[in-house]
This record gives structure tokens, sequence and C-alpha cells, in this order.
């Protein structure tokens, strides 16, 4: 962490405006991870970052890893198995007749519902297990290889302020991987999911599949740009908020208590926290009501998808394209898949912006920060003999 240079502003009367501190980490990269943080751009980057926490957790643990990818497999089977048994549930039950014929036929249907619901507990609990033990095993492997990493570097590395700052980018990459197996999981669990669901579907109509994406798209679309103005609000206080640290040590610690009051700086000190607090307000506020904009357009064109995709399930079920129970089905899984695709972006987005940071871990990993030792490939073998012959010690003044 270092301070930037002091700015120094022009009062309306010509008099220098008090100067402003502003703390800058070197190497921080989250204002170009806001930057280009998009809809498109995180959907071309998930692929080759699920991958990258999936190697991490081969190298990690490969049993468990296995067994939780086989987890989310059977997990998203299950939901799907369970969308189906709706169809037949519901199919047995509106139709005339005598209640209890109902739920006789309906009886497999419901018991497949059941077990599929009961298998899905069940691996929720295995897959919060297995992350459980894969995690806190990726944590001592990346740091492990970054200490690795550091020790292959040359000596005069330590004398470049570059490389300083590439081993702290590089530390913080590595702090994130904890997080790193916990989002790549539920962006694909949500891809399982969601892909269960739209399977269900275009069984039922193929019409139904595009109209999920119809109305889910301006949700999908307004999440990632909500979550890209609170983060570069975020991004924009950063600064701020390490003046803030700054100040409230200098106000309240006990080795400085003696300076600040003698001195007689705690007015001067609390209006330069008081300012730079207002700043932070007014960027929070100016991001919360661009982000109520996004979403109060968000909501304008979900719900006209939402009446489109109900106007078409009326319209299918009134041409006797489907039955009452095919549209039931539709409807819980037109819901499943809403809420998959949200799980997707919303987990993908915080996938995306760990992604920089472990860019700056892998690259370290792979030039130890450019100063990596060039060793040659002849091997010396070992010495056959040390001698030392005319040693002699003496402490200082004897």
């Amino acid at each position: 962490m270092k301070p930037t240079k002091p700015l120094a502003e022009k009062s309306p009367a010509g008099a220098e405006h008090d100067e402003e501190l502003h703390l800058r980490f070197p190497g921080d990269r989250r204002a170009e991870a806001g930057a280009s943080m998009s809809t498109g751009a995180m959907l071309r980057r998930l692929p080759h970052l699920v991958r990258r926490a999936l190697a991490l957790a081969w190298a990690a643990d490969r049993t468990s890893t296995v067994l939780l990818l086989v987890c989310q497999a059977l997990a998203g089977v299950a939901g799907a198995l369970a969308l189906y048994a709706t169809t037949g549930t519901l199919g047995a039950l509106l139709v005339p007749g005598p209640v209890a014929e109902h739920l006789r036929t309906a009886t497999p249907s419901l018991l497949l519902l059941t077990a599929s619901a009961g298998l899905r507990a069940v691996l929720g609990i295995a897959v919060v297990g297995l992350s459980g033990r894969v995690s806190p095993r990726i944590t001592r492997e990346a740091e492990l290889a970054l200490i690795a990493a550091g020790c292959a570097a040359e000596l005069e590395a330590y004398d470049e302020p570059a490389y300083n700052e590439q081993w702290e980018a590089a530390d913080r990459g590595a702090s994130t991987t904890p997080d790193l197996l916990s989002n790549a999981q539920d962006v694909i669990a949500s891809t399982v999911s969601l892909a269960a669901a739209a399977g269900v579907l275009a069984t039922l109509h193929p019409w139904l599949v595009p109209l999920l994406l119809l109305g889910s798209v301006p949700t999908a679309v307004a999440a990632v740009r909500t979550a890209r103005i609170h983060y570069l609000a975020a991004v924009v206080t950063n600064e701020d908020r390490g003046a803030l640290r700054v100040y409230r040590w200098f106000l309240i610690d006990k080795t400085r208590a003696d300076q600040v009051r003698s001195d007689q700086v705690t007015p001067f000190l609390m209006a330069k926290y008081r300012r730079a607090e207002a700043k932070i307000v007014a960027a929070t506020d100016r991001a919360t009501r661009q982000a109520a904009k996004v979403s109060l357009l968000a909501a304008l064109g979900t719900g006209a998808g939402s009446a489109l995709i109900w106007g078409t399930l009326l319209y299918l079920v009134a041409s006797g394209r489907i039955d009452l129970a095919a549209a039931g089905t539709a409807t819980f899984a037109l819901r499943t898949a809403s809420s998959g695709l949200q799980g997707l972006v919303g987990n993908g987005a915080r996938l995306y912006r760990m992604g920089l940071y472990l860019d700056d871990y892998f690259t370290f990993l792979d030039e130890a920060g450019g100063h990596r030792i060039d060793r040659g490939e002849l091997v010396p073998g070992a010495p056959q003999l040390v001698e030392v012959t005319g040693l002699s010690h003496a402490y200082p003044g004897e």
C-alpha cells in the first residue's frame, strides 16, 4: 500500500485547497475488472474460470473433486425427474373421476417426486461436505505453489519494485482461492439446473425454450449491470475508505493521541474524515439510483416477457397442443430455469471478478515475477570430500 501524490486544488479565493489523501494498492486490478464486466465478456470467460477452479481442486483432492462433480450431475438429473414426475402427477389428478382412483394412478409419479426431492437433499448435503473438504486443500496448494515460485526467483528480484508489486498481486490472487471452488460450484449447479429445466421444456413443446430465454434475459442482463454499478462504486470509493482508516488511526491510536491533542489537530482530522465519508455516501447513493433505474427497466422487460409466456401457455392449452398437466409442469420448469439463470449470472459475475486476480497469481507462478532462475542442464554430483584447514576463531577482545 502506498500513498499517491497529494492533490492540491485551487479554491475560488485563489488559495490552495487542503490536500487529500488517497491510498492505492500496487497491482490492484479491480477498476479493470469492473470496467470490463459485461454479459458477453462474462459468458466467454466463465468456462475458462470453471476449468481453472476444477484444475486446482483436482490437484488438491482428486477423489473429492470427482465425487463433487458426480453429485452435481445427479442433482440435475433428480431435478429433471422431479419435473417429469410433476407432469404425471398433475395428469393423474386433473381428470374427472373418483379421488381414490386418481391417487392410485398418481402414486408412481408421487413416489418418484418424493424420491427425487430426497435424493436432491442428500446430494446437497454431500456437496457441502465435499466442498468443505476440498476448499482448505486448494488454499494450501495455492500457497505452497506461490511460495515455491517465490523461491525460484533470482535474489536480485527483491531489489526490484515491480517484483514486489507482482508478488503482492499474486498473493491477493491466492487469497481468493478459498471462494473460488464455491463460486465455480454454484455456477455449475445453476448451469445444470438450467439445462435440466430447458430439456424438460423442450420435450413439452419446442416453443417454450425460446420463451424461457426471452423472459429471463432482461433479468440476467440487469443483474450483470447492477453488479457492475455497485462494484465500480466500491472501486471509486476504495481510496477514500483507505483514507478513513488512516484518519481513524491518527485520531484514536494511543501512540498518536498525545500529539493529536497537544497540536490541537482533532478538528482538522475530523473535518478530513467527514469529507471523505461524505464522498463515499454520495458515490453510494449515486450507484443506488443507477442500479434502481436498471432494475426498473429489467422489471418492465421481465413483466412483458412473463405476459408473453403466460399468453403462449394459454394459447397452447386452448389449442390442444399441450394439456393442463404439461402446462403445470412448464410453469415449474420455467421458474426453475429462471432461478438457474439468475444464479448463473450472479455467481458468474463474482467468479469473473476473481478471474483477474487469479491471472496475476498464475502469471507469477509461470514467470516468478519475471525473475525465474535460469538453470542449466548439468547437475553436479555430490562432493566426495569436504576438507577445512587452518581454521581459527576468536571473540572480539580476546
